[in-house]
């Protein structure tokens, strides 16, 4: 955006375009908060200009330093050129600080004063993501959907948050018609570069799960490798060097509720939000050994089945995601100098979840691909769309057709699938991935 990084004229380039369009330069500055040129320019600058004090406060905000960002809120305030960036500002601030019913106010403030600015908006909508203001936010997003002044790419940014809103009301079909309009949106886009997939170290991995086990087993508890984790003990004998997370479980009569109690009382496990509310899954970050850990709950399900999966608050069964099981007790086994529970038949386990798990599967998905999911139920089918979506943007052409495939096999024929698989894009990004090691989920 600006291309012209000498601090001589790079503020004057920010203000230029904040005259068209308030958040653009607070966008820009959110990735580049070390630029060397805007530093500098910021140091040069004069210390009294609005726009000055309106770009070290965000940059401040951004990068957590909240007195700093304060003390520069206060001077914008006493300026009178900078009451177009502050409601914004303030709105942002507010929210950092936690104070929602505040930020939500001026960010309200924000929009009203700059309806045409995408950044003010999808502001507004991340903030009532994040603070659980979620029919507000349904509210606001309506609103700025309706707007023709978009872009493409302004009207695809917007429905990722749509459509986010819609999961966390579970309003699931609507998140799937939101995500369908969104995808055939993005088909009509160039394709992006592939993005590779983020670092994931195996050795730290083998070392968050025996930490983290010893942590559960000392509580009483069975915790108990699964998914991924599972089968790569029982394939390679090692965790997967392509995998994202640690998987673990619980078998009744364990709890979830324990393993809540005891890890949350640790700094090292920090909560990671989940896409939806779960009341069988438990998703932490080691910060340790830079890990995600993701540990589930089985219950006794209909005709002696054992299941796990999402069961979503104040909501019936057969509306969330469920996999059933055969039962199975647990028996100890040794696994890299350490003894591990695991099912006791861990062929057929995994043979319930893969299918064929002893041959890899590069494009393999967890989330409409596993083999003994119960249905395609609305949850599912949102979260595989949301899933799609990202697979397509990051250039991962093979895992995208095979979620289309799973959603296809579910029933799900509507023709944005069909678009998708006949893209030539896709299908070159899917024959460049032939030979790529398993990356199971």
């Amino acid at each position: 955006m600006f291309r012209n990084h000498q601090p001589a004229d790079l503020i004057a380039q920010l203000a230029t375009r904040a005259q068209t369009d308030v958040g653009a330069p607070l966008a820009w500055l959110e990735s580049h908060l070390n630029d060397k040129a805007l530093l500098s320019a910021l140091e040069q600058a004069r210390p009294d200009d609005a726009f000055v004090l309106a770009l070290r406060g965000y940059r401040c905000l951004v990068a957590g330093n909240l007195p700093a960002a304060a003390a520069d809120l206060a001077s914008l305030q006493r300026q009178s050129d900078g009451l177009k960036l502050l409601p914004l500002l303030q709105g942002l601030f507010q929210a950092a600080v936690q104070k929602p019913q505040k930020a939500l106010s001026c960010l309200v403030q924000a929009v009203n004063q700059h309806p045409r600015s995408l950044f003010v908006w999808q502001k507004l909508l991340q903030t009532s993501l994040v603070t659980g203001h979620i029919e507000q936010g349904l509210h606001w997003y309506a609103s700025a959907i309706g707007r023709t002044c978009w872009t493409d790419t302004a009207r695809f940014s917007l429905m990722e948050y749509g459509s986010a809103l819609c999961d966390q009301a579970f309003a699931f079909d609507r998140a799937v018609a939101i995500r369908r309009e969104a995808l055939a949106l993005r088909l009509q886009m160039p394709l992006l570069p592939a993005v590779a997939a983020p670092a994931f170290v195996a050795a730290q991995a083998g070392q968050a799960l025996a930490d983290i086990v010893n942590q559960l087993e000392g509580q009483g508890l069975r915790p108990f490798p699964t998914a991924g984790t599972l089968l790569g003990w029982q394939r390679d004998g090692q965790i997967l060097p392509h995998d994202k997370d640690i998987d673990l479980a619980l078998l009744p009569p364990d709890d979830l509720t324990a393993a809540r109690l005891l890890l949350a009382s640790q700094p090292r496990y920090q909560p990671v939000p989940l896409a939806l509310k779960s009341l069988t899954c438990l998703c932490l970050y080691d910060q340790q050994c830079r890990c995600t850990i993701d540990l589930l709950q089985f219950w006794s399900g209909d005709a002696g089945k054992l299941c796990y999966g999402w069961l979503l608050p104040g909501k019936h069964r057969p509306h969330s995601r469920i996999q059933y099981f055969d039962p199975f007790t647990l028996v100890r086994d040794n696994w890299q100098g350490r003894d591990y529970w695991r099912p006791d038949d861990p062929d057929h386990y995994l043979t319930q979840l893969y299918g064929d798990w002893r041959t890899p599967d590069a494009a393999f998905d967890s989330c409409a691909g596993i083999a003994n999911l119960s249905r395609l139920t609305a949850v599912t089918q949102a979260l595989a769309y949301n899933r799609l979506i990202a697979c397509y943007c990051r250039g991962q052409g093979e895992k995208a057709r095979a979620i289309c495939a799973a959603l296809q096999r579910h029933g799900d024929t509507h023709p944005v699938l069909a678009r998708l698989l006949a893209a030539s894009p896709i299908a070159a990004a899917s024959r460049s991935h032939k030979g790529r090691q398993l990356a199971e989920e």
